[in-house]
């Protein structure tokens, strides 16, 4: 009896221990179990392709005029007549104003007579050496007289040279008395009146060249770089954008602003001198949004999903509170970004996607 008591004892106990360890290990399980489901995030997520933009910076422009002149009388004379009126726009050699010219004629004709008969005295003294090189071959005459004629032939030659510049000098301030667009532009204003009296170099008309047009714009230093990189650039005025590119960027800077100016021309269509805007110009590198970018220990990056981790990716140019580069496009292909749910994740944490 005492035997088969022993024996049932320990049965029992055997049993019991059975009993413990499978509710041991349930219970062990079941904690996993929880655990895992603790540390899973659920997340949503974005096509990289949906979410890449190539960012833009901007500075205050202005469009200048390459010329902007007061054009002067050449000659000192009475306005007769002021063809030019403000807001008109002429073309390059255009009439714009006309001087009383009647003073500048009659000098011009004094001056064509006087070189007329200098023609007249030439001729004939051309005839006189040629009979005394006559004369001279049969003796009637000496070589001193020869010489003399030839003396005043060659001295009347060059007072018809000298006389002929008087001439084109007469016609030359003739013609000035046309006061004539330099260039294609729009009168800004009439600095001269018709009956006006004017001396020489005063201004007549004021113009403003409307077919050579550039953009002026003060580059900041902070956005030189940027500005140098873009492949993109446009005026926006007016509720419009008109392509330009960048002639030029100053090798100086404005101390007052700290700045730089760039010079920059149309490309196609223009609009008009003296207009205000915004230069703009977009980076070739594609960006992601800033508000997207984590730190995880000394680095920042951004985390995409894998399979069912979510994984963090190192960007080392990246800066905080700004739009993110991407130097290699390529990599991100097809990459899906997590978006809420990113923060406090860390690299390789499982994660359950939300649909």
């Amino acid at each position: 009896m005492m035997k088969f008591t022993k024996f049932f004892l320990i049965k029992l106990l055997g049993t019991l221990f059975l009993l413990s360890a499978l509710i041991t290990t349930r219970s062990v399980s079941a904690f996993e179990e929880s655990q895992n489901t603790k540390l899973t995030t659920s997340v949503t997520t974005q096509a990289f392709e949906s979410l890449r933009f190539n960012p833009s910076r901007n500075a205050p422009a202005k469009v200048e005029s390459l010329n902007r002149s007061r054009i002067p009388a050449e000659v000192g004379a009475v306005v007769s007549r002021l063809t030019a009126k403000v807001g008109k726009i002429v073309e390059a050699g255009e009439l714009l104003a006309e001087l009383d010219c009647r003073d500048f004629e009659l000098n011009f004709q004094v001056q064509s007579a006087q070189l007329e008969q200098l023609k007249i005295q030439q001729e004939f003294e051309q005839r006189e050496v040629k009979r005394g090189e006559k004369l001279l071959k049969r003796k009637n005459l000496g070589e001193a007289e020869l010489d003399r004629r030839k003396t005043i032939l060659q001295t009347t030659q060059a007072q018809a040279l000298a006389q002929q510049a008087s001439v084109n000098r007469a016609l030359l301030e003739k013609s000035r008395c046309k006061i004539l667009a330099p260039f294609a532009g729009v009168v800004i204003s009439r600095l001269a009146s018709e009956g006006e009296m004017i001396e020489k170099g005063a201004p007549v008309i004021e113009l403003v060249q409307t077919d050579e047009l550039e953009v002026s714009a003060n580059i900041a230093l902070s956005d030189e770089v940027s500005f140098v990189g873009a492949n993109q650039y446009y005026l926006e005025a007016n509720s419009q954008n008109y392509p330009v590119k960048v002639r030029q960027l100053t090798a100086a800077v404005v101390d007052s602003a700290r700045s730089r100016e760039a010079r920059l021309v149309f490309l196609d269509k223009s609009t008009l001198p003296g207009v205000i805007g915004r230069l703009v110009w977009r980076s070739p590198t594609p960006h992601l949004p800033a508000h997207l970018l984590q730190k995880r220990g000394e680095q920042f990056g951004v985390f995409i999903s894998n399979d069912s981790n979510a994984h963090f990716i190192a960007i080392p140019e990246a800066q905080e509170g700004r739009p993110i580069p991407i130097l290699d496009e390529s990599q991100w292909s097809g990459a899906q970004l997590i978006i809420d749910g990113r923060h406090g994740l860390q690299d390789k944490q499982k994660i359950s996607i939300k649909k």
